[in-house]
This record gives C-alpha cells, sequence and structure tokens, in this order.
C-alpha cells in the first residue's frame, strides 16, 4: 500500500482494531528484504519499536502497549563492537526468523511460537534459579483438556482461561473448536504482564 494513500481514519482505525499502527515500509515483510544490506538496521528497528509504542499514545491500547519493547536494544554492545557487527548479528535473527515454516494455523498441531515462548521461559527460569511461580501448560495437556471442554459440545458461550500465560491453551481451543460455535468468542487474562 502506497503511504500516501494512508489517511488518519485509516491509522485511527487500525489502532482503535488491533491496538496499534505500523506503516507498510516497517512490516517485517519489508525489512527482511534488505536486512543484510541495510547499515542502518539497529537504528531502523529501533525507530520502529518506537513507533509501534508512539502509535497507541491517547488509545485505548497505550497501556498494554507501552514498554512492549523495552527489554530489545538493538543498539546494545551485547550485540557487537561496531555497528557493523550489531547489524549482522541482527541480520542474522531476522533471516532466521524469516526461513521458518509456520504455515497456516489451522493446518498444524504445533505452535511454534509457544513452543520458542516455553522453552525461552523456561531457560530464563531456571538460569534465574526460580520460576516465579509461574507454570506452564504443556502441549499434550492443552490439547487433552481443549479435547475434554469439546466432548459432546454443538455450540460453546465461551472460552475463557483465567490464567493464559503465552494462550496456548486458548490457540489449542481455537484449533479443537473450528466445527463447533463459539458464541461470545474466546478470552484470557493474566495478572503478571510480563508474559
Amino acid at each position: 500500500m502506497d503511504a500516501t494513500l494512508l489517511t488518519e481514519e485509516i491509522r485511527e482505525d487500525a489502532i482503535k482494531t488491533k491496538g496499534y499502527f505500523i506503516y507498510p515500509n516497517e512490516l517485517f515483510e519489508n525489512v527482511i528484504k534488505d536486512a543484510k544490506t541495510n547499515e542502518n538496521l539497529n537504528t531502523d528497528l529501533a525507530t520502529i519499536f518506537k513507533n509501534i509504542e508512539a502509535s497507541a499514545i491517547g488509545f485505548k491500547s497505550e497501556t498494554a502497549i507501552k514498554g512492549l519493547f523495552d527489554d530489545l536494544d538493538t543498539t546494545s554492545n551485547r550485540l557487537g563492537n561496531s555497528v557493523t557487527d550489531k547489524n549482522k548479528r541482527l541480520a542474522d535473527v531476522l533471516t532466521g526468523i524469516n526461513e521458518l515454516e509456520f504455515g497456516n494455523f489451522e493446518n498444524h498441531q504445533i505452535d511454534l511460537f509457544g513452543d520458542a515462548y516455553e522453552y525461552l521461559i523456561k531457560m530464563y527460569a531456571s538460569h534465574a534459579g526460580k520460576s516465579g511461580g509461574e507454570f506452564f501448560t504443556p502441549q499434550t495437556v492443552s490439547k487433552l483438556l481443549a479435547k475434554i471442554t469439546l466432548y459432546g459440545q454443538t455450540t460453546i458461550n465461551k472460552i475463557y482461561d483465567p490464567a493464559c500465560g503465552s494462550g496456548f491453551l486458548l490457540l489449542q481451543a481455537k484449533k479443537q473448536f473450528d466445527d463447533q460455535l463459539i458464541e461470545e468468542g474466546f478470552f484470557g487474562q493474566e495478572i503478571n504482564m510480563t508474559t
């Protein structure tokens, strides 16, 4: 989409429905195109993250989006000693993500992002020496719970997970309930806003 066609009404509608706004040139598919040759990749990514957060200011989603990228420092010396080293490492990460075959959600029994998230959280928790009282429902248990809930049902009022964490149980429920009528939708809440 031509950026000149983006009116303020389109931008506001996107923020109201999605919670944030991203310009077309800031989308992953466009950033990855020149990631390996972009001499400003690290600062461009930092700007994109700031723009996403800034887009929510003054909207209902502001508190949910604010600080979302605080832990992503694309200018950190941990990425390399020079801008070139930082950009190479960032481009390698983006390229690695781009090469993952996610396919269609409906056609798979695994949740690649959920698996990666669960693995990283477990690694972080074990290195931190504690889990912070957080426990992650394994995929097999999530799938079983969703199937038990579905058993004998043709319509469901709503599906709610009061401790949704990464939301994997809700994702499994979505997969299991494709043929049933979910009248009010899927709902989840999490007390720990960092998950």
